[in-house]
């Protein structure tokens, strides 16, 4: 592997983002299979990666797009995922998009709450266009292990409708006409007990056929193994999945599961600086491209073209003018030799989506991997003044005014 990096590295320059082939699509096998005695129409969280070029690769397999503003639908669009495949999610949506979108013809629409719902009783009311299947997403108040910024399905939290307002949200339908498909469900991120799944298929399952619905979605939120290895018991998984939706059609929006284990976040090593304590390695990549290990104190995994022999306590750091620019916090590791490449393992998700332009640093390249070993740049590196390219540069303060 170390030539093949070198060689990328020497092109596009690092830091960049590696995606395999060969894994995302045994995790597409993964979930296919966890869902083979059901009907299923799965779609892709797009806020976990954009790059049409990856979401061309899950239309290829008849994953959809599961999307949260006009920016990821056109990277959908990009991808030649149709509208017809389209799911829209999110917290607040203004009018203005809930017309463009019934527009476009996307397929569903999770309702996060009754003022949601009462616009879209407006828009059909005002506007005289076919509107999306409707999913009214719920709370259950299931308390999950995982970071509480990725919580979604507690009482405390801004997403979903509390099941005391279910008959509510139906009756204000009925009265409008709105086109009311199912319910939705999503009770956090990054979860690996498949027994907190359970719990909420089981409530969804119930509420539908209480109330005479014959879709589902289910949302996401399956978890991956970071640096603690904890993984999903994909056989329970399917044995809830079998047990419970035999009679319904099933819509899901997985995306850490599908491409999280396939991306690499590769940086240079550029110092090692020791100390009492610890060496810290200091790259050129940082927490402007990866985010989660300084946001939700991620521990991501890791490895280097050339490591240095012993163990030993290092934390790979990146070179941004932050104490918690962390890419990997402290570990008992082999750690790699000043110049070699670095890889940060489980960065195919939120990573490059979650990137930003601190310090005036540029965006990464992306490069895809083929099972066959060839590569190819998906997404050019920035130029160093991109960040300044909604500037209007010809403008200076003057103080006289």
């Amino acid at each position: 592997m170390k030539p093949l990096l070198e060689k990328i590295a020497n092109t596009v320059n690092t830091p960049f983002f590696l995606y395999h082939e060969s894994m995302i699509q045994s995790r597409i096998e993964d979930v296919l299979n966890v869902f083979s005695a059901v009907d299923f129409q799965p779609t892709f969280a797009v806020k976990a990666n954009a790059n049409p070029f990856l979401l061309s690769m899950f239309h290829a397999y008849g994953i959809g797009a599961d999307f949260i503003s006009r920016g990821e639908f056109e990277s959908s669009r990009a991808g030649g995922i149709p509208t017809s495949k389209m799911t829209w999610n999110g917290n607040v949506k203004s009018e203005d998009d809930m017309l463009f979108f019934s527009k476009q013809g996307i397929q569903n629409v999770n309702i996060d709450s009754i003022e949601e719902l009462q616009k879209w009783g407006r828009l059909k009311k005002n506007r005289n266009i076919p509107l999306p299947s409707l999913f009214l997403r719920i709370n259950p108040s299931i308390e999950v292990s995982t970071h509480p910024y990725i919580k979604t399905g507690m009482k405390q939290h801004k997403f979903g409708i509390s099941l005391h307002d279910i008959d509510t949200c139906l009756r204000i339908a009925q009265e409008v006409g709105l086109p009311l498909q199912g319910f939705h469900i999503h009770i956090g991120s990054q979860i690996t007990d498949s027994n907190s799944f359970e719990k909420a298929y089981l409530t969804i399952s119930k509420l539908s056929r209480q109330y005479g619905f014959s879709d589902i979605n289910i949302g996401g939120g399956w978890g991956i193994p970071y640096f603690d290895g904890k993984q999903l018991d994909l056989k329970h998984m399917k044995s809830i999945v079998t047990s419970l939706f035999s009679h319904f059609r099933i819509w899901c929006e997985l995306g850490r599961y599908l491409i999280g284990e396939a991306g690499w976040y590769i940086v240079r090593a550029c110092e090692n600086r020791d100390s009492e304590i610890e060496t810290m390695c200091i790259t050129d990549g940082g927490m402007n491209h990866l985010l989660r290990p300084s946001l939700y104190k991620a521990h991501h995994s890791f490895s280097s073209t050339d490591p240095i022999s012993q163990k030993k306590s290092v934390r790979i750091m990146g070179r941004l003018c932050e104490t918690g620019d962390i890419l990997v916090p402290s570990t008992v590791q082999i750690c790699p030799k000043e110049g070699s490449l670095i890889a940060i393992h489980q960065s195919g998700a939120y990573g490059f989506s979650m990137a930003n332009h601190y310090n005036g640093f540029p965006l990464p390249a992306e490069v895809f991997l083929s099972q066959n070993g060839e590569w190819t740049i998906i997404r050019k590196a920035e130029s160093n003044s991109r960040f300044l390219d909604q500037c209007n540069l010809g403008e200076r303060y003057d103080i006289t005014h």
